[in-house]
Formats: C-alpha cells, sequence, structure tokens
C-alpha cells in the first residue's frame, strides 16, 4: 500500500458484513461492502477530517507495536478492525484501550464511517409468506377490542376454537 493510502479492514460478524475503505490524502475515501451487503462507493471527506486521521496514524507508528488488550465479543456483533499504512499494520483497535493513539485511531475510524454513510449490517432474508385468512373481519375485531376498553366485558382468543370467548 503506498504511503498515500491508508486501509481500514473490519472483518465483519455473524451480524454485520466485512468491509475496507481505502483513505487517500487527497481525501477520498473508497469503500468496498462484503457478504450479504454488496456496497460500493466513494466520497470526499472534509480535510480537517482526513488530516486528523493520518495525523493520529503517523503518531500511532510503528503501527504494529501499538498496544492490543484482547477482550471478549459476542459472536453475533463481535467484530475485527485494524488499520493498514505502508509495510505496517494496527493490532485489533475495536477492543477497548488505555493507550490514546489506539483510542484516537477508534475514534478516527468511527468518524469515517460516520461521513461514509453506508451500512455493514446484514439484510434478512426474504422469505415467501403465505397469506393467511383471517377468521373475523377487521370491524369485528375492532368492536370487541372496544368494548373491552369501555369496560363492559372482557375476551381472550381461544385458539382452539378459534373464536373469541367472554371471561
Amino acid at each position: 500500500m503506498p504511503a498515500t493510502h491508508a486501509l481500514i479492514v473490519n472483518y465483519g460478524s455473524m451480524n454485520t458484513c466485512p468491509y475496507t475503505i481505502d483513505v487517500m490524502l487527497n481525501s477520498v475515501a473508497t469503500y468496498t461492502v462484503g457478504s450479504m451487503c454488496q456496497s460500493h462507493g466513494s466520497r470526499t471527506l472534509d480535510a480537517t477530517r482526513t488530516i486528523h486521521f493520518f495525523d493520529d496514524v503517523l503518531k500511532a507508528m510503528p503501527l504494529d507495536q501499538l498496544p492490543f488488550v484482547p477482550c471478549s465479543k459476542p459472536s453475533s456483533f463481535g467484530t475485527v478492525t485494524v488499520i493498514s499504512y505502508g509495510q505496517q499494520k494496527t493490532p485489533d483497535i475495536s477492543c477497548p484501550s488505555r493507550d490514546s493513539r489506539v483510542t484516537h485511531l477508534f475514534d478516527d475510524f468511527t468518524s469515517i464511517i460516520k461521513a461514509l454513510g453506508f451500512s455493514i449490517y446484514k439484510r434478512p432474508q426474504i422469505r415467501a409468506v403465505m397469506a393467511v385468512r383471517a377468521p373475523f373481519s377487521l370491524s369485528t375485531v375492532a368492536r370487541v377490542v372496544a368494548r373491552r376498553h369501555e369496560g363492559q366485558r372482557s375476551y381472550r382468543w381461544s385458539s382452539s376454537s378459534s373464536l373469541w370467548r367472554q371471561l
């Protein structure tokens, strides 16, 4: 990776898609989201955000020697996020750290994600749903509910006979 680029890689999880973000010194950021999300695009970040990000990357050098404290993550949302610059790569920056360099990189990363505005959440699989005929019309149900709230009678649904039964 040239010194004019920094690459942010997130490996995804059970509920989130993996993605890469290529941030260039000219403020152009290109993203590719894989797996079920399948999206890509690019935007120009504001210069302040880009300068702040690259400044924090350079202050954190050497990246491969940043402290890493493992953290427990839920399997459904636990992700690993790393930043590569030149020939170096950070440890996972998504684990909380007391080192301000790691914290600043994580803050920069979340700021860039928000600026790009893409979704990382997997879309649910859409399955065909069979139409089910309701045993009563909507107006019948509305009348029963209205009576219930007026305090006149209480009703409950009886699944065994598919009828409203008076309590």
